[in-house]
């Protein structure tokens, strides 16, 4: 490598190393979990639930729908969603939704709503590397989300669990449906196991 090279190389290379500090040290994914048991289902548990998410878009219900069900398979709970069970091509009465999850052995429904969202962008940093003559822009990217949460006796329809997961995230690697639906999925799981509603 010659001396010319040499020189434009090591200031790049700061550049790059400069720039991935500032992505990391930015970036990151908090969330909180508020739950409530109903008394009476304090030892509630299922090995097949039924999994909606009413306000959800289809990017978003199918992340979330994926993680979960990955979450749910390591306590050997089998996991349905509106697609898997219920035709888009014909009305369901109740009746028949309630006779096609027992066919399933479906005790169980969780019922995840989205409260409120918000994203923003701010105006971020320029990094100026004088010796190229180049400038890069780093753009800040945030999030918040609420969901609330309800598991839901199917025979009895009694609320058994409820749980409020706020969560928000920083960073391009920590902001978008993928990582909100990775966070609430993990999120909602490990409250369940805590809980004792899902085995360990």
């Amino acid at each position: 490598m010659n001396t010319i090279a040499l020189q434009s190389f090591r200031p790049t290379a700061r550049l790059v190393l400069a720039l991935s500090l500032v992505l990391l040290l930015s970036a990151f994914r908090h969330t909180d979990v508020d739950t409530q048991t109903n008394p009476a289902y304090v030892d509630y548990t299922f090995d097949a639930v039924y999994v909606q998410l009413p306000t959800a878009n289809d990017y978003f219900r199918e992340y979330v729908a994926e993680r979960l069900a990955k979450e749910f398979s390591k306590s050997n709970v089998c996991m349905y969603t509106t697609e898997d069970l219920f035709s888009p091509f014909r009305d369901w009465t109740d009746e028949e939704r309630r006779a096609v999850l027992s066919e399933r052995g479906v005790s169980a429904t969780i019922v995840i709503s989205l409260e409120s969202a918000s994203e923003r962008a701010s105006p971020g940093t320029i990094f100026f590397n004088t010796d190229l003559g180049t400038a890069t822009h780093v753009q800040a990217k945030s999030d918040r989300a609420v969901f609330h949460v309800r598991l839901i006796d199917i025979e009895t329809r009694d609320l058994a669990w409820t749980a409020i997961v706020r969560t928000r995230g920083s960073g391009s690697l920590f902001v978008g449906d993928k990582s909100t639906a990775k966070a609430i999925s993990k999120h909602v799981a490990r409250s369940l196991r805590e809980s004792g509603h899902l085995l360990r």
